[in-house]
């Protein structure tokens, strides 16, 4: 893809030089219209040659036009038959077509939590009625306030988030968010903003006692960026201004709000949607070394040949299936939990102790159900999550 943007940015470039310079032509040409003109009516005797020069000047500037329209037109067909090159690929030997098949209700149900996440609840209404699955008034109601309180923030208005922040101040404490000391610093910048000293001081006085114990440091940084209220912004202490603070906070509120309530910080669908999409080139490149070496298998239907890397906001919760007996297997678990190899490979205890094949744990070694590495029960390491 990253081939393909570039070879974009070449072709706008190209567009965009064509434009002009087609643009300089046609100014030269309606220049020696008008000068044509002139000349003619000044001495009509030599209308003829006048009309001649003005003939073979057009000639060559609808020439040189048009050379560069071809140009600009050639570049274009490279450019098509490169994305045609580059994206045509046939998936069909990458994905299941069937495994959704007769789990509509689930997808309805996953579609219209996305509706209800996004805030589009007119949208989620008209769905719950055509597909007949019910909306949980229960989180409906939840992200109807986080919607309301994010549309403050995004008015500057910090009000409702502040509340908000100080009637789950025990949960956030409990989470290690700093959530509410973000919001109150963030206010406390605008007083400075609008050079009011003394509202910053009072309020700094009023809100600020509590997070002492926590955030002193940043604390003691906002008492002394006051010194520097007349020209903050080329202070030590610019970075208060920066408009990305609004942003950040934004975030961090819709992320601390879904994790009180037991959501994910994006919606699955989204979730699924981009890890999907981040997969597909690693298994088509996996696809392709398959089909060149012959003695090369896809060694099971229900488990990838290749590990996807996600992202950590793409990580929820410590549940690791074994890829051997492909059941979960609890991380805490006394009896069966996640060991890995010598090799980095991991599986549960119970996949290990049935490669092993027997109690001596020096004896017998085995091999790794994934690569050619052999090892022995005893070099296996458990591994906590």
């Amino acid at each position: 893809m990253e081939q393909i943007s570039n070879e974009f940015e070449k072709l706008v470039k190209k567009q965009k030089l064509t434009c002009d310079q087609t643009q300089i032509n046609i100014d030269k040409l309606i220049n020696q219209i008008n000068d044509s003109i002139q000349k003619i009516d000044n001495d009509s005797s030599q209308s003829s040659t006048v009309l001649t020069l003005l003939s073979n000047k057009l000639k060559t500037l609808t020439s040189q036009t048009i050379d560069n329209h071809k140009e600009l037109y050639s570049s274009i067909s490279k450019y098509s038959k490169s994305i045609d090159r580059k994206l045509k690929t046939n998936l069909d030997t990458i994905w299941k077509p069937n495994v959704l098949a007769g789990k509509e209700e689930i997808i309805n149900s996953i579609l219209m939590s996305h509706f209800i996440r996004e805030g589009q609840f007119d949208l989620a209404e008209t769905f719950s009625k055509e597909s007949g699955i019910p909306i949980s008034d229960e989180k409906k109601n939840q992200f109807q306030d986080l919607f309301n309180i994010v549309e403050g923030i995004k008015r500057k208005d910090l009000g409702p988030a502040l509340k908000w922040a100080s009637e789950k101040r025990d949960i956030l404490k409990k989470n290690n968010s700093n959530l509410e000391f973000e919001l109150h610093k963030l206010q406390y910048i605008q007083y400075l903003i609008n050079n009011d000293i003394p509202s910053a001081i009072q309020y700094a006085k009023s809100n600020f006692g509590i997070f002492g114990e926590t955030n002193f440091k940043e604390i003691k940084r906002l008492a002394c960026s006051i010194l520097y209220i007349k020209h903050l912004d080329n202070s030590p202490y610019s970075d208060l201004l920066a408009p990305s603070l609004w942003d950040d906070i934004e975030s961090q509120f819709k992320r601390d709000f879904c994790s009180i309530y037991g959501f994910s910080s994006e919606s699955p669908l989204y979730t699924a949607i981009m890890v999907g999409a981040s997969s597909i080139p690693p298994l088509i490149k996996i696809d392709t070394i398959l089909k060149v070496k012959k003695n090369i298998d896809w060694s099971a239907n229900s488990e990838l040949p290749v590990e996807i890397p996600l992202l950590d906001s793409q990580r929820y919760h410590t549940v690791f299936t074994c890829p051997v007996s492909k059941e979960q297997v609890d991380c805490n678990g006394k009896d069966n939990y996640p060991t890995m190899l010598l090799c980095g490979h991991i599986i549960s205890k119970e996949s290990l102790l049935g490669l092993c094949k027997g109690n001596n744990i020096y004896k017998h070694k085995f091999k790794c159900p994934y690569c050619p590495t052999e090892s022995i029960e005893a070099q296996a390491k458990r591994v906590y999550f």
